[in-house]
């Protein structure tokens, strides 16, 4: 398994920002929306395909396998020192929220 730094590299990220709309761009999954703050960025998406495509299957919720998992490892590997942490998912919630700081 490749690390999260190389997962990122294959993409063409370079910063951890750059993660949420980087694959919302490649895979049309989500749409994220990214706000900067003062230790970090807050981000948000209120719809999934994902998420829709699982429900219809009676498949399980594929947030964190997918998506989150993921989307923390590329985050981490560019920049080891944030901290990742999500507060609800479309899975079990409205939206996905997620909060990245150092």
């Amino acid at each position: 398994m490749l690390t999260g730094k190389a997962k990122a590299a294959q993409f063409g990220i370079t910063r951890p920002g750059e993660v949420f709309q980087a694959l919302s761009e490649i895979f049309d999954c989500a749409r994220w929306e990214v706000r900067a703050e003062l230790s970090g960025f807050l981000t948000e998406a209120k719809a999934r395909k994902l998420c829709a495509i699982a429900r219809r299957m009676s498949a399980p919720g594929p947030c964190y396998m997918y998506c989150l998992d993921p989307m923390e490892g590329m985050i981490k590997g560019l920049a080891p020192d944030m901290e990742f942490a999500f507060t609800e998912t479309l899975w079990s919630g409205s939206r996905c929220r997620v909060e990245v700081s150092r």
